[in-house]
C-alpha cells in the first residue's frame, strides 16, 4: 500500500520509494487542519483506491475513490496528477500532486493511505 502524508507531502509507493509532493493550496497547502475546507485543504485522511485513469489534469491522472469509512466533509472528486506549468504548488484543490515517476508506479486497484 502506498502512503501520502498531508503534513509533509511525502508520497511513499508500495516498494518504499519516497517522492515529494503536496496537496491543498494557499493556507491549506500540506495543512491537515484544513482537510475539511473544499478547494483549499489537502485530501482528507483515510484510505483510497485507484479506480481509474484519464488525462483530465495532464498525462497519467489517476482517479481516487475513498473508503466508505473515510470522513470526507462533503468533498469528492480527488485525483493524483502532476503540477501545473507554474511549478509553484498551486495545482491542487485537494488532489495529491506528485511527479510522473510516482504516478507510473500506481495501477488500478492500488490502495493509498493518507495520514496526517
Amino acid at each position: 500500500m502506498a502512503t501520502f502524508s498531508q503534513s509533509t507531502g511525502k508520497f511513499i509507493t508500495s516498494d518504499g520509494t519516497c517522492y515529494n509532493g503536496y496537496s491543498g493550496n494557499r493556507e491549506g497547502l500540506n495543512n491537515s487542519i484544513k482537510e475539511s475546507v473544499a478547494f483549499v485543504g489537502p485530501i482528507p485522511q483515510g484510505e483510497y483506491t485507484v479506480t481509474g485513469s484519464n488525462t483530465s489534469n495532464g498525462p497519467t491522472t489517476l482517479v481516487l475513490t475513498p473508503a466508505k469509512s473515510n470522513i470526507m466533509y462533503g468533498r469528492s472528486g480527488f485525483l493524483i496528477h502532476g503540477d501545473n506549468s507554474k511549478g509553484d504548488n498551486s495545482a491542487s484543490h485537494g488532489c495529491i500532486i506528485v511527479g510522473p515517476a510516482a504516478r507510473k508506479k500506481l495501477s488500478i486497484g492500488d490502495k493509498i493511505k493518507v495520514t496526517e
